[in-house]
């Protein structure tokens, strides 16, 4: 069977100005039958219950990924989900910032941030094994994969690699990957030090001298150095 729709130019009923005629396996026409063009819209419309089916399927199908930290970009895993990748954003903000055994934190800017974290799971639970930041300009924009990187601009971090020092620290444990996000700000309450060095537009070498240049002021994109390289430069890198 077949459907024929007709429409003059001029329709004798405006209401209704389609004309719907069957036609059988044989060639036999019936009809016609007045439809609104509105009838015939949703007569196009309607699904084939047999693509309702496939969708069904391919729904069974679908891999979810567990539930993600604030300001996830993107996640990955391996085949078996046992090594991990997040990426996420930190919105430019101020830290209090302690550096080496002084008492008094120093409110510090710091930049808008990328910050890449590999985890792999241990039990049930999963160890951070790298983090990755650096530092992306604060201009409003989204984050893409062509995203331009920055060396994160204070110590504690390697600025070839991005990747942050723990010193005597252990790998942190985490429970599940929404903690990650948290645990990455313990990287901040942890006392600063020298290793490996500052890298700003400032050219001051000494982080001590650094904080009391900019503490209590915004972050200036203007104090970054490139680390040329996009973030999908970045996470294309293997060697790190």
């Amino acid at each position: 069977m077949k459907l024929v729709f007709e429409m003059e130019d001029v329709p004798t009923n405006p209401n209704y100005p389609v004309r719907g005629f069957q036609y059988s396996d044989a060639g036999v026409r019936s009809g016609p039958n007045l439809l609104s063009i509105q009838q015939l819209i949703e007569m196009l419309e309607q699904r084939d219950p047999q693509a309702d089916e496939r969708r069904e399927t391919r729904r069974k199908s679908l891999s979810y990924t567990p539930v993600l930290p604030t300001g996830t970009l993107m996640y990955a895993s391996d085949d078996e989900g046992t090594l991990e990748q997040l990426v996420f954003e930190i919105q430019s903000s101020t830290f209090d910032v302690l550096y080496k055994d002084e008492k008094i934190p120093i409110a510090l800017p710091f930049p808008r941030m990328v910050v890449i974290v590999e985890l792999d799971t241990i039990g049930d639970q999963k160890k951070i094994d790298t983090m990755r930041v650096f530092a992306v300009e604060n201009d409003g924009k989204p984050i893409t994969a062509d995203t331009p990187l920055y060396m994160f601009p204070y110590p504690n971090v390697m600025k070839s690699s991005g990747s942050v020092c723990w010193g005597q620290n252990s790998r942190l444990m985490v429970q599940s990957i929404q903690e990650v996000r948290s645990a990455f700000l313990l990287f901040f309450s942890s006392p600063f030090n020298e290793d490996h060095g500052v890298h700003t537009t400032h050219g001051i070498q000494s982080f001590r001298q650094l904080m009391g240049k900019i503490q209590d002021q915004p972050f200036n994109d203007e104090w970054l150095i490139s680390s040329k390289q996009t973030l999908e430069e970045s996470l294309r890198d293997l060697s790190y």
